[in-house]
C-alpha cells in the first residue's frame, strides 16, 4: 500500500512528513522551522522510524442489488487468540457460515461483480442453457489491518478490555447468553431429550398402574412434573418449528396420550392451564398453523382429552381469569366444546382455509360413542353447522373462497340421524304402520326439535327466500356418503319430502352439464332403491315427473335428443342400469302404454345414431378419417359419441325391452321423439327407421337392416373393446362411466 500512503504522496510533492507523526506540514511557517532545526542538527535519516506499508484485509461489505435498491452483507476474516490462521465467516442477516475467502476463484465471485456463466432454464427450449449473466452483487467497503514488515504480528496493540463501554458490553454478553440460549432451544439433542423424557415417564407411568393397580401420588406428582416440562416446551419451541427438526407431528400426540388415559390429575392440569387459561391457543393450533400436520395432531389431542375426560364427572372449571371460577359444575368435554362452538363467530369466519380440522374435531368426537353425540345434541351443533354453511351463522360469513364443508356435511349427517322421524314418516297403504328406518342411529334416537325441522323439512319444502340446506348440499355435488346417508334417511317413508328431492334432482340432470352429472346420478339411485312403501311411486315420479313441477326423465330423453344428445343418452344409461336392478321399474314401463311408446323411441333413436354413417367429404379413404370415439361422459360436446360402450348399453337396454321390427303406422309424428340436429327438421319415421333423406348423405343407411343385424355387429365390436367386460359383468350393479 506505499503508493497510497500519505508520506509517498508528500514527497512525490517534494514535501517531507516525518515518520513519526501523523501531522502535515501545510503550515508553511512549520515547515520552515522543521527544516531549520534538520540543518543544525543531526543529518543522519536512519535516525527515523520507517512506517510500515504492508495492510492485510480484514473485512468487505457487499452490496447487493441495484442503486435504487438492494441488500448489504459482510465477509469478516477473524483470527482466533493465540493462532496465526485467520477464517473467513459471511454475516448476512441471521446466518453466519464460513466461507473460502482465501482462495482468489472465491473472492473474485463473491465481490468482483462483472458476469459469470451459469445454467439457465429455457421454458421455449425445454431445456437448460448456459448463458453469460451479470452479477448483481460486488465489494462496496473494503477494511484493512496494517502490518509489520515480517507480516507476523500487527504494528497496532490490542485494545484493552476496558476499551468498550461497560454497558455495551453487558448488552452484548446478554444478547450472547440470549442467541445461545435460543440455539439450544432448537438444536434437534434437545428434541430428542425432551421426547426421550416424556417416553421414559410414560412407561413408568404404565409400570406403576400394573404392579400397583392404581397410580400412586409420587409416580402422578412426577408425572405430571414431566407433563409441565414437555407442554412448555411443546407448544413454545416444538409446535413452533419445521418438521425436520420437530420430526412427525403424531408422535407428540403418542406421548402425550398415555399421561391423559392414566392420570385425572394431569387431565385437569393440562385443560386448565394449556386451554381454559389460554382459549387462543385452540384457534392457533387449529385454525391459524400453517401445518396440516399440526392442525390434525392438535384436534386429536383434543378429541381423546374430551373423551377421556367424560369419566371424571362435572366440577368446577376455572376460567381464563385464575381467580374467578365459573359458576356451576360442568365436564370438561361440554367446556371444550363450547370453546370451540364459539370460535364460530369470528375466528371461523376469518379462516376459512383449514377449517377440515377444525370440523374433524366435532366429527370424530361424533364417532366415538352415543354418549359423545348425545352431547352434542345438545350443545346444538347440527343446527350450527347448518347455519355456518348456508352463512347464516352467529358471526360473519366464511371469507375464503377455498372453504371445504365436506367435514361439516358429515358431522350433520351422523347427527341428524339420530333425531327420531317418525312425526314425519307415513305408509302408503292405509292402516299399515310405517316400516322401521333402516338409516337411523340406532343407539341414540331423540324427538325431532323444531329448529332441525325447520331447516331439513320446511326450507325444503317452501318457495322462501332463504337457502335451502338439501339443495345447498345436491347443488355442490357432493359424493360423500354422509350426503347420501342423510337424504335416505329423511326420504324414508316421507313420499312428500321424496318427491322434493326427485325435483331436485331431475332440475339438476335437466340443466347440468354431463360430465358433471355422476354424482346426481348416485345420489338418485340411492334414493330410487329405499325398499320402503313409496318405492313405486318415486319411479313413477322419475318416469313421467312431477305435475306443474318439473319433467320427467323420459321428457328429458326427448327434449335432450336434438340439441343435446349426450344428455339424451346419459339418461337412457342411467334408465338401463335401473331396469337391470329393479324389476319394479320394467313393469311400471309395461303397464304404461305412454312410457312403453317413449321408451321404444328412445331406443330407436339411439340405434338409428350408433348406425348414422359420417359424411364422405372426399373421395379419398384417408380424408374421411375420424379421431375414435371418446366417452359420453366425461367428454365436452353436445353431440354423441359412438363409443364401444354406447353400443353395449343399447344392446342391454334391448334385451329387457325388444323392438318389433315393424312399427304401427298409424303412428303420430308429433309423438315421435328426436329429430336432426345438423339439418334442424323434426324427426319422422323416416328418421327413426334409418330411411334415405334427401337432406344429406348423413342419413343413407339402409332401409333393410334390421336391429337383430345391429346386435351381431355390436357383439362382433365389443369382442375386441376393453371396456366390454367391464360393462357387461354384473347387470344387477348400475353401470360406470364410458
Amino acid at each position: 500500500m506505499s503508493p497510497y500512503t500519505a508520506a509517498t504522496l508528500a514527497k512525490l510533492e517534494g514535501e517531507v512528513i516525518p515518520s513519526n507523526t501523523n501531522t502535515t506540514v501545510d503550515d508553511k511557517e512549520k515547515g520552515d522551522q522543521e527544516k531549520e532545526e534538520a540543518d543544525g542538527g543531526s543529518n543522519n535519516k536512519d535516525d527515523d522510524v520507517v512506517e510500515g506499508t504492508c495492510y492485510r484485509l480484514r473485512g468487505i461489505v457487499v452490496h447487493s442489488g441495484q442503486a435504487s435498491g438492494g441488500h448489504y452483507y459482510s465477509f469478516i476474516s477473524y483470527r482466533p487468540p493465540n493462532s496465526s490462521m485467520s477464517r473467513w465467516y459471511k454475516f448476512d442477516d441471521n446466518e453466519v457460515i464460513e466461507c473460502k475467502m482465501d482462495n482468489d476463484e472465491e473472492l473474485k465471485a463473491q465481490c468482483f461483480g462483472g458476469e459469470y456463466t451459469g445454467e439457465v432454464y429455457d421454458h421455449v427450449m425445454r431445456r437448460t442453457q448456459y448463458r453469460r449473466q451479470k452479477r448483481w452483487w460486488s465489494a462496496y467497503l473494503l477494511f484493512y489491518e496494517r502490518i509489520s514488515d515480517d507480516m507476523d504480528e500487527t504494528v497496532a496493540t490490542e485494545e484493552p478490555e476496558y476499551s468498550i463501554p461497560c454497558p455495551i458490553r453487558k448488552a452484548v454478553q446478554k444478547q450472547n447468553l440470549e442467541f445461545m440460549h435460543h440455539k439450544a432451544h432448537f438444536s434437534l439433542p434437545y428434541f430428542q431429550f425432551i421426547k426421550q423424557l416424556l417416553n421414559v415417564s410414560a412407561q413408568c407411568l404404565h409400570q406403576c398402574v400394573e404392579q400397583h393397580k392404581k397410580l400412586t401420588e409420587e409416580c402422578e406428582e412426577i408425572a405430571l412434573l414431566c407433563v409441565k416440562l414437555g407442554t412448555e416446551f411443546l407448544f413454545s419451541v416444538g409446535l413452533r418449528t419445521k418438521k425436520p427438526l420437530r420430526g412427525p407431528a403424531n408422535e407428540w400426540y403418542d406421548t402425550f396420550q398415555p399421561y391423559f388415559s392414566y392420570s385425572q390429575a394431569i387431565r385437569r392440569w393440562f385443560s386448565e392451564n394449556v386451554l381454559l387459561r389460554h382459549p387462543e391457543r385452540i384457534s392457533q393450533y387449529l385454525l391459524e398453523c400453517p401445518s396440516a400436520e399440526v392442525r390434525n395432531m392438535f384436534s386429536k389431542l383434543l378429541v381423546y382429552l374430551c373423551q377421556v375426560s367424560n369419566d371424571d364427572g362435572p366440577y368446577p372449571i376455572i376460567g381464563p381469569d385464575i381467580a374467578e371460577t365459573k359458576s356451576g359444575a360442568k365436564y370438561l368435554s361440554q367446556t371444550i366444546l363450547e370453546i370451540l362452538l364459539s370460535l364460530l363467530k369470528k375466528e371461523v369466519p376469518e379462516h376459512g382455509r383449514h377449517l377440515q380440522q377444525y370440523f374433524h374435531v366435532f366429527l370424530s368426537y361424533a364417532m366415538k360413542g352415543s354418549r359423545e353425540r348425545r352431547q352434542l345434541l345438545q350443545l346444538g351443533v347440527p343446527s350450527s353447522f347448518i347455519a355456518l354453511s348456508l352463512d347464516e351463522g352467529p358471526g360473519n360469513p366464511v371469507r375464503s373462497p377455498y372453504v371445504d364443508y365436506t367435514k361439516l356435511y358429515a358431522v350433520v349427517s351422523v347427527l341428524v340421524r339420530c333425531y327420531d322421524l317418525a312425526v314425519k314418516q307415513q305408509s302408503s297403504l292405509e292402516g299399515v304402520k310405517s316400516k322401521p328406518n333402516p338409516f337411523a342411529d340406532v343407539e341414540v334416537q331423540v324427538p325431532l326439535t323444531n329448529d332441525i325441522d325447520q331447516w331439513i323439512f320446511e326450507r325444503s319444502g317452501s318457495l322462501s327466500r332463504f337457502t335451502s340446506y338439501i339443495k345447498k348440499i345436491i347443488d355442490e355435488n357432493n359424493q360423500a356418503d354422509g350426503t347420501a346417508m342423510l337424504l335416505k334417511h329423511c326420504c324414508w317413508e316421507n313420499y312428500g319430502f321424496s318427491i322434493i328431492i326427485l325435483s331436485e334432482l331431475l332440475q339438476q340432470i335437466a340443466t347440468m352439464q354431463t360430465f358433471d352429472l355422476r354424482p346426481i346420478f348416485d345420489l338418485l339411485r340411492n334414493l330410487l332403491f329405499l325398499d320402503d312403501s313409496w318405492q313405486h311411486m318415486r319411479f313413477n315420479a322419475l318416469l313421467k315427473g312431477v305435475p306443474n313441477t318439473v319433467d320427467g326423465i323420459m321428457d328429458i330423453i326427448q327434449q335432450a335428443k336434438q340439441r343435446h344428445q349426450k344428455r339424451a343418452y346419459l339418461c337412457i344409461k342411467l334408465l338401463v342400469n335401473i331396469f337391470h336392478t329393479s324389476q319394479l321399474a320394467v313393469q311400471i314401463v309395461y303397464e304404461d302404454a305412454r312410457l312403453k311408446k317413449a321408451w321404444k323411441y328412445a331406443l330407436l333413436w339411439l340405434n338409428s345414431e350408433l348406425e348414422r354413417k359420417h359424411y364422405a367429404t372426399s373421395t379419398y379413404s384417408y380424408a374421411n378419417w375420424s379421431p375414435p370415439a371418446q366417452s359420453n361422459e366425461v367428454s365436452n360436446g353436445y353431440y354423441l359419441e359412438r363409443s364401444n360402450s354406447a353400443k353395449l348399453t343399447f344392446k342391454r337396454a334391448v334385451e329387457i325391452f325388444p323392438i318389433e321390427e315393424t312399427q304401427d303406422e298409424d303412428t303420430e309424428v308429433s309423438i315421435i321423439p328426436g329429430g336432426d340436429p345438423d339439418a334442424g327438421m323434426p324427426a319422422t319415421e323416416a328418421d327413426i327407421h334409418g330411411v334415405e333423406r334427401t337432406g344429406g348423405p348423413e342419413h343413407q343407411v339402409s332401409q333393410d337392416t334390421s336391429i337383430s343385424e345391429s346386435l351381431d355387429q355390436i357383439d362382433e365390436e365389443a369382442e375386441i373393446d376393453d371396456d366390454s367386460n367391464f360393462e357387461s359383468q354384473h347387470f344387477s350393479k348400475p353401470a360406470d362411466s364410458d
